[in-house]
């Protein structure tokens, strides 16, 4: 949501099974329909892989996305582009595990990395 409280994006799961994945739409205005933007599906080895509708854009994928571990990073072209870590305080106590500290590139689609780590919690039933 941004600070008037409009929804900016729609995440729903599709499929069921092993063909099961996350459809992610950006959504304009109230009134307009949400366009679709990428979609995610768990890869086999790997994290989530990410393909963005329509090939526009690059191809994302995550890495270290798994239901034990809280950091992980987004990959872009070999690239790093944003990192997740549990959050800690300055006195080095980590919060909860649902508390996180997320660090992006510049240049790089904010909305569509932070859709990213919502999709990751989900998949891994940790948000």
């Amino acid at each position: 949501m941004d600070h008037a409280g409009n929804t900016l994006i729609r995440i729903r799961r599709k499929g069921f099974g092993m063909f099961k994945r996350w459809e992610v739409c950006h959504v304009a205005g109230e009134k307009e329909e949400a366009t679709p933007w990428f979609s995610v599906r768990r890869a086999e080895k790997s994290g989530p892989a990410v393909t963005m509708r329509g090939g526009a854009g690059a191809c994302y994928s995550v890495d270290g996305c798994c239901a034990r571990k809280s950091d992980y990073r987004v990959i872009s072209g070999g690239a790093v582009v944003a990192e997740v870590a549990r959050k800690q305080t300055a006195t080095g106590v980590v919060l909860g595990e649902d508390v996180l500290t997320l660090t992006v590139e510049p240049e790089v689609d904010h909305l569509l990395v932070l859709g990213l780590v919502v999709v990751c919690g989900l998949m891994n039933r940790s948000l």
